[in-house]
């Protein structure tokens, strides 16, 4: 029996959208999209879970005040000052996944916030995705940031 050859690739799109309210009258002041980049071990997360595995999805978003462009073996958020438990993950038609999370009035006050990642554990030992902001947030009691990741699989 001979090995056949296949060639299909595999499309991923991975998209970011950052939010930022005012607490008090919940007026948008400032928002962007953006497309993020999947690191090693997001790479290896998405192929975990199509065994099964879902040891390495996306429970966690931190965020830092780094500028460094994200790599694939980035392994952590460059100056990392807090993470906080995703609000919800869903799939949506066709194979989507989508993922958000807050930081509300109370925290990571007095950073300016530059960077935001999706980690598998709170303690940030796997970086799975990343994405450097095109604004600085300065972060004060009187504004939340909520971001939104979308995953979307299709073949290529």
């Amino acid at each position: 029996m001979g090995l056949i050859k296949v060639k299909e690739r595999l499309l991923v799109r991975r998209n970011v959208l950052v939010e930022v309210h005012d607490v008090r009258t919940g007026r948008l002041l400032h928002s962007e999209r953006g497309s993020n980049k999947v690191v090693a071990a997001g790479l290896a997360g998405i192929a975990l879970a199509t065994a099964g595995d879902v040891t390495q999805s996306p429970q966690y978003l931190g965020a830092g005040t780094g500028t460094t462009a994200i790599t694939l073996g980035d392994t952590s958020l460059e100056n990392e000052v807090g993470s906080r438990v995703l609000l919800g993950s869903t799939t949506g038609s066709g194979y989507v996944g989508s993922f958000k999370g807050m930081f509300g009035s109370s925290e990571l006050n007095g950073n300016a916030l530059s960077n935001v990642g999706l980690f598998d554990s709170v303690s940030g030992t796997n970086l799975l995705s990343a994405y450097i902001l095109a604004t600085i947030v300065d972060k004060t009691t009187s504004i939340s940031l909520t971001i939104s990741w979308t995953w979307a699989f299709e073949n290529a």
